[in-house]
């Protein structure tokens, strides 16, 4: 690390831009507190940089993401070194054995200062190496008198200090956080607009539409496939079609585990489920929904929808990039657009709503001689500054900056920030990506200055077609009454020991009935009532009782 120390007590654009929770708006300014808690000798007034008057050095695990080629040499630690006074030393694992590596490091005795791992996963076990053995340092004062980027986050968004905190009420570790728009409602069905074109219908609305378009395109187109899925993200079909029935929480909801009032409970035992199953076994047994929907991949759903005469008419996913390569067929890929989420007989429409989950991203371990200096280091990067910087490069040279005049984000409001280095996953050295903290809200991912005239089918308008066929078609039907539950929460010991055969068994069980009543395998008259006692009896309510009380611990 270099001697010299740039004094800046107002390097942080954040001061300005700091990231909001769920506003769409410009954020309100956040001004350093006056207060002078924590300043000693050694430590200058928080809020201000360097944040140390003589040098110290920290020892940090990092998860090696393939594409940074050496932490210790990268031109943001330079950056961040020059910045704070404190030199860091990086000792790293592969993605891929990061956790394993992890755990040896925490049994073993010789603690790294802090973990900074990003969104990998691999941060040492909070209920074993914070709660029960104390290796990790509460961060709850930290976060109140060293972290004002920070604290403003957690005033501002709803539930996020209920996701970090831990089963015995202290926060151990501090939060990537991406709040991707589409994301949350990334249960999509998609539409070959050129095919209705051909057909004169229009997109239908209801489930009864529906299911007559189906049977009049393959009238026809006899080799067409009406309805399909897939393996890849969000290409299960299920929850889109049983969302006209009764709320899905997604088919990466392991129970179907949902949140009315507060009280959780399972929709995968239902009334109005079984008759979501009845619908799409209608669909498959006249031959409407593809039988390869539940084993085929991304790449072979790529090659049937590029198939001689384009032959799917609706296919499920998250993107159409999941399913259509768009630089090799670009304009297949310009016919597919989302649909609305249909509504039932009974009136039923709802679009699944994924909560963002806060991955444990940045710990502190009782090694550490300098806690103070590593909160506020790590609070940096929750500037909007700080994130710009590790993201995209330090802000002008070609990498970021402040918007132009006139420039609007993804969602037509004033932009926050324009980016010149395009994302990529090639190897290099200048940022740390993803590989650090983050917060991005949605207001700071609709902030990046977007052209409003730009084509949404070129794979550049990949974002702006999914923020507009999010915010048009499916924010509103996202029901006020019913949620998901969180997939993020924190379990005791004795708890997670309670459930764990548990939880693997009925989700087997849940997962493997549904695809056997939708193909008939099952009958849902005389194995519906065998299949329901089957759930309690695997344990279905002792989740929802497990649940229950994590949910209660974290959100009320």
């Amino acid at each position: 690390m270099k001697n010299k120390f740039i004094k800046v007590t107002a390097l942080l654009l954040a001061a300005s831009m700091l990231l909001a929770g769920c506003s769409s708006k410009a954020p309100a300014e956040t001004t350093a507190p006056a207060a002078t808690e924590g300043v000693t000798d050694l430590y200058t007034e928080v809020g201000t940089y360097p944040i140390v008057n003589e040098p110290i050095t920290m020892s940090v695990f990092a998860s090696q993401a393939v594409n940074i080629i050496d932490f210790n040499t990268n031109a943001f630690t330079k950056y961040m070194e020059e910045l704070t006074g404190i030199d860091l030393e990086f000792e790293t694992a592969p993605q891929d054995a990061a956790k394993e590596k992890v755990n040896l490091i925490m049994t073993g005795g010789d603690m790294p200062e802090i973990f900074l791992v990003g969104n990998s996963g691999a941060i040492p076990d909070e209920t074993r190496f914070g709660v029960e053995e104390g290796n990790l340092i509460d961060l709850t004062d930290l976060i109140e008198t060293q972290m004002p980027n920070f604290k403003k986050i957690l005033e501002e968004t709803p539930g996020l200090r209920g996701q970090i905190t831990s089963t015995d009420g202290k926060i151990y570790s501090l939060p990537f956080y991406n709040e991707a728009y589409h994301v949350t409602m990334s249960q999509k069905m998609w539409v070959n607009t050129a095919i209705l074109e051909e057909m004169g219908e229009e997109v239908p609305k209801t489930t009864e539409e529906f299911y007559n378009l189906c049977k009049k395109y393959k009238e026809q187109y006899p080799d067409g496939i009406a309805v399909c899925g897939g393996t890849f993200w969000n290409g299960d079909p299920t929850a889109f079609l049983t969302n006209p029935f009764t709320y899905h929480p997604g088919t990466g909801s392991a129970h179907g585990m949902v949140v009315k009032e507060g009280t959780v409970s399972t929709m995968a035992n239902t009334e109005e489920y079984r008759e979501a199953l009845r619908f799409m076994n209608q669909l498959y047994e006249e031959g409407l929904l593809y039988e390869g929907t539940f084993t085929m991949d991304g790449t072979q759903a790529k090659a049937l929808a590029a198939s001689d005469g384009e032959p799917v008419l609706f296919m499920s996913g998250a993107a159409s990039i999941s399913f259509v390569d768009s630089a090799a067929n670009p304009e297949l890929y310009s016919h597919y657009y989302p649909m609305e989420p249909l509504t039932g007989p009974n009136g039923e429409n709802n679009t699944t709503y994924f909560p963002t989950t806060a991955a444990p991203a940045f710990a502190i371990t009782t090694a550490c001689k300098h806690p103070e200096a590593a909160a506020r280091m790590v609070d940096y990067l929750y500037s909007m500054e700080g994130a710009m910087n590790a993201k995209s490069g330090v802000k002008g040279e070609g990498n970021w900056d402040d918007p132009a005049e006139g420039m609007v984000g993804l969602d037509g409001n004033p932009a926050l920030y324009q980016v010149f280095r395009p994302y990529s996953l090639e190897p290099q050295n200048d940022t740390w990506q993803d590989a650090g903290v983050a917060y991005a809200s949605s207001a700071y991912r609709f902030g990046e200055a977007t052209d409003p005239d730009l084509d949404i089918f070129t794979p550049e308008g990949l974002e702006l077609l999914l923020y507009r066929s999010t915010h048009d078609l499916y924010e509103p039907h996202k029901s006020a009454a019913v949620d998901s539950l969180p997939y993020n929460l924190k379990l005791t010991a004795d708890e997670a020991t309670n459930i764990q055969t548990k939880s693997v068994e009925v989700q087997n069980y849940y997962n493997q009935s549904k695809v056997q009543f939708i193909t008939g395998a099952l009958d849902l008259d005389t194995d519906w009532d065998t299949y329901v006692k089957g759930l309690e009896d695997m344990g279905m309510q002792d989740l929802i009782t497990v649940y229950q009380a994590a949910y209660d611990r974290q959100y009320k």
